[in-house]
């Protein structure tokens, strides 16, 4: 399997899925920690956490999202297990994470926070909740968008291969305001003909977030340490030539 079937270490993911009013409220409980704690989660470090504030119910946005389907004047009452918002998850390949984790906390909220926005700008929606978690092994973000537009179209009709291109490129765009090393993510089709399990290339896993992962950004941080005193040393050369001159 060539390489090019992995994700890019150096850029970020977004990925975005439609959950019910009945999974909305599971989710809300793990992206605002409210509900049980899962066995991976580093409890000590949780008051690290960042999370959007007056978040509106989950009944809140089943209201928002069946007021705004009403304006297209559907002919059908909406079936119960439709979806009512659409999850995202902002995750960071190993190299990137390294780099992200220099940042302070202030920094990485904003940029997460300029990725969603845009993301909810593109698609003519209100993102309704969000969280930076790092009390897991990899710093990641969760966010929440209203199942449809303000003009009443579904996302999941807008949610095209094209726009969902577009989606990895506003990450990437953001992410090199910051970070100009930050690198766009490998397009599914490259991936997929390079080897990469389908599986993998539509969804994040458990298993990438909380254990492949780590040991990958452990790896970078070492070389990321690696560079930096490399620098260190050469500008001390540097400064001493400078002083002998």
């Amino acid at each position: 399997m060539s390489a090019f079937a992995n994700g890019n270490p150096r850029a970020a993911c977004v990925r975005l899925r439609g959950i019910s009013k009945d999974k909305a409220k599971s989710s809300r409980s793990h992206i605002m920690r409210t509900g049980t704690v899962p066995n991976y989660i580093d409890q000590s470090r949780t008051q690290l956490n960042t999370y959007s504030e007056n978040a509106p119910s989950i009944d809140q946005v089943f209201a928002s999202a069946i007021s705004r389907r009403e304006t297209r004047l559907p002919k059908r009452s909406i079936k119960s297990n439709a979806s009512i918002l659409f999850e995202g998850i902002i995750a960071l390949g190993a190299e990137l994470a390294a780099w992200f984790e220099t940042l302070s906390f202030e920094d990485q909220d904003n940029i997460f926070i300029a990725i969603i926005k845009e993301i909810a700008k593109t698609l003519g929606t209100t993102c309704s909740a969000f969280s930076v978690h790092r009390d897991e092994t990899t710093i990641h973000a969760h966010f929440e968008l209203v199942a449809y537009a303000k003009d009443g179209t579904a996302l999941s009709t807008l949610l095209t291969r094209d726009v969902l291109s577009n989606i990895q490129d506003i990450a990437h765009k953001t992410l090199m305001r910051t970070i100009p090393n930050a690198e766009r993510g490998r397009k599914k089709e490259i991936r997929l003909q390079n080897g990469a399990d389908p599986r993998d290339v539509e969804n994040i896993s458990v298993k990438t977030l909380h254990t492949t992962l780590p040991a990958d950004i452990a790896k970078a941080q070492l070389e990321l340490q690696r560079l930096i005193d490399i620098q260190t040393h050469l500008e001390r050369n540097k400064e001493m030539r400078s002083r002998e001159l």
